[in-house]
């Protein structure tokens, strides 16, 4: 069993295109301290751990999938200035399918998360956060925002077959445009007294 599968320490303007890794390890990919770093077309599968990157600047994923994070999470975020994800697909992580913290200008689209034992999507802490075009499903928690603020846009979303659909605490200015949260065990979308200003529209 491999520790971790691909590690890159204080790194500047890397490109991961056309990785794949399915096997036994604890983490498949960590990136810490990288910054302008495009992860394209990356596949791994069977690890303990999917993938961390932290303190780093200008994170771009187009296309990631993982599968199997069998005893952490998918995919963490932690501390990272100008997030953009595109086409990200996690499947069955033991702990939460994407989790991004203490980060800024954050952007994920056509994200299909499913199967997490806590939440599909966990954005905590994070400035301007905006989501559109993903579904969260079968998970403990389709999509939980906490302590957020600068602004967080929901659009084009779907939360279904959950504990809970989605919820947001502590997240002021959010707008949910288009948002459906059906079938899910406990309520829909939950807003708490402390998130204030918030805009439901379809």
């Amino acid at each position: 069993q491999a520790g971790t599968a691909l590690r890159v320490r204080n790194s500047n303007a890397l490109t991961v295109a056309g990785f794949s890794f399915t096997g036994q390890c604890l983490l498949a990919l960590r990136f810490e301290g990288a910054d302008n770093v495009l992860l394209q077309d990356v596949s791994v599968s069977g690890c303990q751990s999917g993938g961390y990157y932290s303190q780093g600047s200008v994170l771009e994923v187009d296309r990631l999938s993982i599968a199997g994070a069998s005893n952490g999470t998918g995919f963490a975020v932690d501390a990272v200035d100008n997030l953009a994800v595109t086409g990200l697909t996690i499947r069955n992580a033991t702990l939460d399918g994407l989790s991004v913290s203490a980060s800024s200008r954050v952007a994920v689209s056509r994200a299909d998360i499913s199967g997490a034992g806590s939440a599909a999507a966990l954005f905590v802490g994070v400035s301007d956060l905006h989501v559109r075009d993903s579904s969260f499903s079968l998970s403990a928690e389709g999509l939980q925002i906490l302590l957020s603020t600068g602004g967080v846009s929901l659009v084009n979303l779907s939360a279904r077959q959950n504990q809970l659909g989605i919820e947001l605490i502590q997240t002021p200015n959010a707008t949910l445009t288009d948002v459906t949260a059906a079938f899910n065990a406990g309520d829909g979308v939950s807003i708490d007294g402390s998130s204030p200003n918030g805009v439901l529209r379809n």
